[in-house]
Order: C-alpha cells, then sequence, then structure tokens
C-alpha cells in the first residue's frame, strides 16, 4: 500500500509503522464521514413507514367518523384490522364487541366533535408501533391506542407488512401520562 506524504511525495511500502497507521487513519476517518448519511436514510425510512401507517389510521377515522349504522362500521373496523389476527373469522364476535364499545361510548359521552388528533408515536424495535389519538366526542375525550406489528414469517420473509394486532379506547385519561 502506498501513502503520500504531506508534501506530496509517494512514500515507499516499506514505510514506518507509524506512518501505515496514519494512512489506516485516513481511510478510517474516510468510512467515519460517510456513514453519518446512514442512520439519516434508515431515520427516513422509519418516518415514511410511520406516516403510511398514520395515513392508515386517518383513513380508519375519517370513515369511522362518517358512518352511523353499526354494519357499517363493522365494515370500517374490518378495513382497519384485516391483516392482523382480529381478522380471523373465528375472532368476528370480538370486533363486533368493538363496535358495540365505540357504540356506547359515543351515546355516552357525546358525538363526533370535529376532530381526531395524534397525540403520540412510539416505535419499540423496527416492527413495533404503538400510535395514541385523542378522538374529540362532544362532552368527553376518548383515547385510542392501536398496535401495529410487521408480521414475518419464520424464514424472516414479511408477509402483509404491518398489522393492527392491538386496538383499545376508552376514557382513561390518567393513564396518559403513565404509558409513554
Amino acid at each position: 500500500m502506498l501513502c503520500v506524504s504531506r508534501n506530496k511525495k509517494l512514500l515507499p511500502p516499506i514505510a514506518p509503522a507509524m506512518l501505515r497507521r496514519s494512512c489506516l487513519g485516513f481511510v478510517l476517518m474516510a468510512f467515519a464521514v460517510a456513514l453519518p448519511g446512514a442512520p439519516v436514510v434508515a431515520q427516513e425510512a422509519e418516518e415514511i413507514e410511520i406516516e403510511s401507517l398514520t395515513v392508515r389510521t386517518d383513513i380508519f377515522f375519517n370513515a369511522l367518523t362518517s358512518m352511523t349504522k353499526q354494519d357499517d362500521q363493522k365494515s370500517v373496523f374490518d378495513n382497519l384490522l384485516k391483516t392482523g389476527p382480529l381478522s380471523l373469522p373465528s375472532r368476528d364476535g370480538e370486533v363486533m364487541e368493538l363496535v358495540d364499545r365505540y357504540n356506547k361510548i359515543v351515546e355516552k359521552h357525546g358525538g363526533y366533535a370535529g376532530a381526531v388528533e395524534r397525540i403520540s408515536v412510539k416505535r419499540f424495535g423496527g416492527d413495533l408501533v404503538l400510535l395514541k389519538y385523542l378522538y374529540k366526542a362532544e362532552n368527553f375525550p376518548i383515547i385510542w391506542y392501536i398496535t401495529y406489528y410487521r408480521s414475518h414469517r419464520l424464514e424472516g420473509q414479511p408477509m402483509e407488512g404491518w398489522a393492527v394486532v392491538s386496538l383499545r379506547f376508552d376514557t382513561r385519561l390518567e393513564l396518559l401520562d403513565l404509558t409513554d
């Protein structure tokens, strides 16, 4: 390996160990300068994933707040849950329970008051994301917790991508501060 000294003279291949180390240091420094871009690209990819999950959730809330019939509401829930464990026919009753709970909360706290606001996003590793939303009803806010998981097959091949593995909502505002 040849290195160039400060006065632009070519150093012999059998340079003193100190010079060889400085050449190695230069090579390592070049890698260090090039590597900071990698985390930026990874961070941008994570932000794109979060944005796609947010859009999917926003579509759910837009559809849910415009529906009044339970059958229509069930189809909205089904659409959000379509690739997750709650999409199985054997769990259809659980989805209906979610629809019933939603209607009871709306009956108790008033209808949709025109705003659903994302209040936090928390990522756990690369494959689990928890989104928290504030659903503003006429008389009281409702907190929604939607957890997405990027599922993988045993061989490591991605399946359908992101799926909702947990969906819950309640009016327990005191828990907001504890879950971040």
